[in-house]
């Protein structure tokens, strides 16, 4: 019985040190984005804030993480080619097929 106890704690220990990895480095992902392009991190930050906050008050919870997931994603495209434009239309594309399939 120890051992199945065991083996949960290290499961839950390496999804906790996973998770803390992947947050610290989507910090430093923002950190970069800001010091590359400060105006644009700051406007986008502030209407990502407020399109989520509507959705969550308007839609249903998986839309709400759809929204958040294609914001991330489009935050992603950014970092590693540093282009607006492709940024944008995932962006986008993204919520327009998001809210198309909304019920």
């Amino acid at each position: 019985m120890s051992e199945t106890s065991t083996s949960k704690n290290e499961v839950s220990n390496k999804v906790k040190a996973s998770f803390n990895e992947t947050l610290r480095t989507f910090v430093n992902l923002l950190k970069s984005l800001y010091k590359s392009a400060p105006f644009f991190v700051v406007i986008f930050a502030l209407l990502s804030a407020s399109l989520i906050l509507i959705t969550a008050n308007s839609t249903t919870l998986m839309t709400t993480t759809t929204v958040a997931l294609v914001i991330t994603i489009s935050l992603i495209v950014f970092a590693t080619r540093g282009n607006f434009g492709e940024a944008i239309l995932s962006l986008v594309g993204g919520l327009f097929t998001v809210f198309r399939f909304d019920n």
